[in-house]
This record gives structure tokens, C-alpha cells and sequence, in this order.
């Protein structure tokens, strides 16, 4: 009969087992999910969910099985020690039957009290995390940490974290190369969320609503398409100088309103998808681009009420994509530099506090339909200098604008008063 040693915390004490047992326990050991450690505590319970089959070790030496009946478990510590325990869960049999579950609505068991700490070991085959752990009702239950063990992590699941409060940071394992939508949804922490593996896929909000005390994002080249629709930080949003390019409604309902937070661009950058910003709720202040910034696309930063100021858009710039700061209603000052080719539809449209005469570069070929119609307030008219050559659709329409024709006088000088000759 082969021997060997299998030592493992609250489950064997280290004893030496036959080939049969060894078996049995390797593959109990196999199935661990996850485990808790309790504040002290003289009794703990919790529901089981009736999902799959599960074992849970109470970290006094009692080890249950329990069937999948939904049902409450609880369990007394006759060892009349009050402190902390580690409570440890597993599956009974195959690990990859959790591939057949719905974690969706609700978790594989649920929480009905703040725990200390929230530690997980592995998931399915693929190494998918699953939605474990649930509070009751959605209350507002506490976790002290979250930890992640070993490197065999490469997916959290849908809703995987959903609807969580932990008090620490949130740090994602390198080792994780998938994060499905809703993972982190309405989870919140109070120290701040951590990427650090830029080769992470991020699906569609992944994070939706989830409040953090700040994003840390890895090296990304690239921020994917609604990765962060509607999470709230209490910092400055701060873009990676790596990123080139941020993708369609990454940021959108993005809401950095707090302790005077704003957004950080670097100088990499380079485009900004359709709606990646929109209806971002910063805190009232001016909206810095960078220079190296080439396009700006549909609904960029619609309705961003709080960006105010004065807005400059970089000679880099060569497109302002339709609608991109429709009803940005704070702005009061606009500023174009050459360089700039085309200004799409409804573009700076209902951006009613404008209050500066704007001179439009020579490069601009092109004005789409209602582009500059803000409706200013109270009943005020700007005049906009705009080259002969530069084609205006339905120029005659505007209410709140007058456009007048220049030529240039000094070529590569900026702009002023007295370079214009009217016509």
C-alpha cells in the first residue's frame, strides 16, 4: 500500500494515510472553493443556497457534509473559545459542475454577518469564479478583505462579486485574463480597485455601479469597449500613460464627482470612442485635453454638465465626432487651433453658457448641421469668424449665432482681431 503525507490545516492534522483515504481527501481538497474568517465568534451560520452539494469544514475539526436542500446551517463551538474561525467550503465530486449552475440571482451560500475575510482558492477547470458568496437580502454586510490564492484564478464569472462591501483594496490577480460582465456590479469598497494584468479581457460592465475609492488601471493600449459603464470613484480618474485609445462607452456614466475629482489624460493618447465619456459626472471644472489627441467621436461627452471653462481643443485634433459636448451647458469659452478638418452634427449644440466670439481655424473644411446652435441664455448672440472656404451646413439657421467670412492675412500666426479681413 503507497503512502504519503497530506498535510492540510483543519482537514487531516497531518496524519499519514493509505492510497483509498488519501484519494478521498485529495479529492475533497480539490473541491475547496473558498473559505471565511470570522470576527470572534461563538456560533456561526449560514444559508446554503441548494446550488450544488457542498462540505464545509468549521475550523474546529467538525466536518459536515450537507445536502443541496436549501436550508440554514449553523454550528456551536464547543470548544467555548470565542475568536476568530476559519470556515472552509468545498464541492463534493467534480469542481466542474459549478459550470452547470446559475450564479446569477443568487450565490452558493449566503451571508447574514460582517466576516473578517473572504479567500478564494479556485474555480472550475478553467479556472472560472464563480458567485460563492451572497449577503442575505442584499444587506449591507461588510468584508474585512478579499484575497485570492494561488495563480490558478483565470476568470471571474458573471456577478461573481456582485453586490460585496469590502473595506480594503480590491486587487485582481495577475494570473486573471477574463472578467465577465456584472462581475463587480453595485460591490463596493472603500480602498480602491486594482488591475494590474494589462492583457485582461474586461467585458461589457464588468463593473457596473460598483463604487471604489479609486481605479488603478494597469498598462492598457487600449481601454475596452463599456468595461467601466456607471462605477463611481472618489479620485481622479487617471488614464495609464500607455493608453492610445479609449473604445465606445468605456467611461460612459462614469462619476468622479467626489473631493474634487476630475479626469487625467496623458499624452499618448490618441482617440476617444463614440459616448466614452458620456454623461460623465465630474466635479465642476475645466476639461483638459491632451495635445497628441487626433479624433473625438459621437457623443464623447454628451451631457457632461460638469465640465466648465474654457475648452481648447489641441491643433492634433482633426475630428469632433457628432453631438461629442452636446449640452456641455457649463462651458462658457471655446478655442480651436489649427489643425482641425471636420466638425460633425449638433457637435457644441445646447451648450447654452458660451460667451466668447470664436474664430474657427483654416484647416477646417467642414461644419455639420446645428453644430453651434447652444441656445444661449439670455437671449445672447456670439459672432464666429469662419474661412471662406470652410463649408457650413444651414448656415442660416442658427438662432443664438452670427457666422462671418475671413481670409487670412498673416498664414501660421494665431488668430486675433486684427488678422481678419471681413467680407
Amino acid at each position: 500500500m503507497r503512502e504519503f503525507k497530506f498535510d492540510i490545516d483543519d482537514w487531516t492534522g497531518g496524519n499519514t494515510l493509505g492510497k483509498s483515504m488519501g484519494d478521498a481527501v485529495g479529492s475533497t481538497v480539490d473541491g475547496k472553493l473558498f473559505s471565511i474568517r470570522t470576527h470572534p465568534t461563538k456560533e456561526y451560520s449560514f444559508i446554503n443556497n441548494g446550488i450544488i452539494e457542498i462540505t464545509v469544514d468549521w475550523g474546529d475539526g467538525t466536518v459536515e457534509d450537507l445536502s443541496s436542500s436549501v436550508d440554514r446551517h449553523s454550528h456551536v463551538f464547543e470548544d467555548n473559545k470565542y475568536q476568530p474561525r476559519i470556515i472552509t467550503f468545498g464541492i463534493r465530486g467534480n469542481v466542474d459542475k459549478l459550470k452547470e449552475c446559475n450564479f446569477r440571482d443568487v450565490g452558493l451560500i449566503s451571508i447574514d454577518k460582517d466576516i473578517h475575510t473572504y479567500s478564494i482558492y479556485t474555480g472550475d477547470s478553467t479556472g472560472t469564479i464563480h458567485r460563492y458568496l451572497s449577503t442575505v437580502d442584499n444587506e449591507d454586510y461588510k468584508i474585512d478583505y478579499l484575497n485570492f490564492g494561488g495563480n490558478n484564478i483565470r476568470r471571474i464569472g458573471i456577478k461573481g462579486f456582485s453586490y460585496l462591501n469590502i473595506y480594503h483594496d480590491i486587487k485582481i490577480p495577475d494570473s486573471v485574463i477574463e472578467i465577465h460582465n456584472r462581475a463587480f456590479e453595485y460591490s463596493t469598497t472603500d480602498g480602491n480597485l486594482i488591475l494590474s494584468n494589462k492583457d485582461t479581457n474586461i467585458h461589457s460592465e464588468a463593473f457596473y455601479a460598483m463604487l471604489a475609492n479609486s481605479l488603478i488601471l494597469p498598462k492598457f493600449t487600449t481601454i475596452p469597449k463599456d468595461a467601466f459603464v456607471n462605477m463611481r470613484t472618489y479620485n481622479n480618474l487617471v488614464m495609464p500613460e500607455t493608453v492610445v485609445d479609449i473604445q465606445e462607452g468605456a467611461f460612459r456614466e462614469f462619476q468622479v464627482s467626489f473631493n474634487g475629482a476630475v479626469i487625467i489624460f496623458n499624452d499618448r493618447l490618441k482617440s476617444i470612442g463614440n459616448k466614452a465619456f458620456m454623461h460623465v459626472e465630474t466635479s465642476i471644472a475645466p476639461l483638459k485635453l491632451n495635445n497628441g489627441l487626433e479624433y473625438i467621436g459621437d457623443d464623447a461627452f454628451y451631457g457632461a454638465l460638469n465640465i466648465n471653462g474654457t475648452l481648447e481643443i489641441p491643433s492634433s485634433v482633426k475630428e469632433i465626432g457628432e453631438s461629442a459636448f452636446y449640452g456641455c451647458v457649463r462651458l462658457d469659452k471655446l478655442i480651436f487651433n489649427e489643425g482641425l478638418s471636420i466638425i460633425k452634427d449638433n457637435t457644441f449644440k445646447e451648450c447654452r453658457s458660451i460667451a466668447n466670439d470664436i474664430v474657427l481655424p483654416e484647416s477646417l473644411k467642414y461644419i455639420g448641421k446645428n453644430a453651434f446652435e447652444f441656445n444661449l441664455l439670455y437671449n445672447r448672440f456670439i459672432t464666429i469668424f469662419v474661412h471662406e472656404n470652410t463649408e457650413i451646413e444651414n448656415e442660416n439657421n442658427y438662432k443664438s449665432v452670427v457666422f462671418k467670412r475671413y481670409t487670412i492675412v498673416k498664414r501660421n500666426k494665431i488668430l486675433k482681431w486684427e488678422n481678419l479681413n471681413l467680407t
